[in-house]
């Protein structure tokens, strides 16, 4: 009979698992100039592995699946041989801004792309500034750009948002709404309720708390006003850091704040904005610009800059934006 072997028994070691405590994967951002370089794409990122390397038949289909995101940012894209076989190329052209781009498999998002100005963000930042952004970007349907929210300035969103809010209060309709205040003499209603169990109860018989109505700019969107300047506002402080043209808007939103202290900040609803938006055919064309700028506040699609990983998908013509820097000191002078 075989004898057993003595000593301590062995346990099996453990093994975490793979992919414990691993975060998220990162998807790639690429990055261009515009009327620069062109943009080599990695197929394994978009598509499945084909046998031999490269895109095999999905090639076509990344063109498809990105063909309307990659028109609205002026990218070209160029389709080659290689060694590795089928080689997609981006083209940037005369626009900046930031996009999503999808699988060529699967339609969802799988990386973004980024198309900075040759010049520099500042230089653009400083003449969208003086210039009132009047050119400014132009945020685009659809999801958020993966990465970019590191690579694209606060001001890209913040810079409309307030010009936007700016030409709301500017533009605010006058009407009437109710307000309650204590009197001496009687004014519209009296509210008798208030007047027994506050003024008579304590001996201010003379004190009339009274209900009438008043001629004012619309309290509602001020109050949203206010909660959208003090949104972007505080998220540029936070953001921004060294940059001018963040601290710049800063000024700005100080300015804006200080026409609407007299309110109190309010959350605008979804529902709200909309109803706002369509309830009203007169609404003016700078009212619903600035609805639809506290939308993209209150939606929460980030102002960029470092704090967030993913940005909003824009788009900015650089042609537009040097003609306004060009035509604006001339719109100045001439103007009376």
């Amino acid at each position: 009979m075989a004898s057993r072997r003595s000593g301590p028994r062995r346990l099996p070691a453990r093994v975490a698992p793979r992919h414990a405590g691993t975060g998220p994967t990162q998807k790639p951002l690429f990055k261009a100039r515009d009327h620069g370089t062109a943009v080599t794409l990695d197929p394994d990122m978009f598509a499945p592995a084909q046998r031999g390397g490269g895109w095999g038949p999905f090639a076509e289909s990344f063109l498809r699946m990105n063909e309307t995101a990659l028109s609205r940012l002026d990218v070209q894209t160029v389709i080659g041989s290689s060694d590795a076989g089928v080689r997609v190329k981006l083209v940037p052209g005369g626009r900046a801004g930031a996009i999503p781009l999808r699988s060529a498999q699967t339609g969802n998002v799988a990386g973004g792309l980024v198309v900075e100005p040759r010049f520099g963000w500042s230089g653009v930042g400083n003449v969208l500034a003086q210039t009132g952004w009047a050119a400014a970007p132009e945020f685009l349907e659809g999801p958020m750009v993966p990465g970019s929210g590191r690579e694209v300035p606060p001001w890209v969103l913040a810079g409309p948002v307030l010009a936007r809010i700016a030409e709301l209060l500017d533009a605010l309709r006058r009407g009437y709404h109710s307000k309650e205040e204590v009197l001496r003499q009687p004014r519209g209603r009296i509210l008798w309720d208030r007047y027994i169990s506050e003024s008579l109860a304590t001996g201010r018989w003379a004190s009339l708390p009274c209900r009438y109505p008043e001629l004012a700019t619309d309290p509602l969107l001020r109050r949203m006003a206010r909660w959208g300047l003090e949104r972007v506002r505080n998220e540029l402080a936070m953001v921004g850091g060294r940059d001018p043209i963040a601290r710049l808007l800063v000024s700005l939103a100080d300015d804006l704040l200080f026409r609407v202290r007299d309110v109190l900040p309010l959350v605008p609803r979804r529902a709200d904005l909309e109803r706002l938006g369509t309830g009203d055919r007169l609404l003016g064309i700078a009212l619903r610009r600035g609805l639809e700028a506290l939308g993209w506040v209150a939606d929460e699609r980030g102002l960029g800059g470092g704090r967030e990983m993913d940005g909003l998908s824009w788009t900015l013509p650089l042609h537009d934006l040097w003609e306004h820097y060009v035509g604006h000191p001339v719109s100045v002078e001439t103007s009376p």
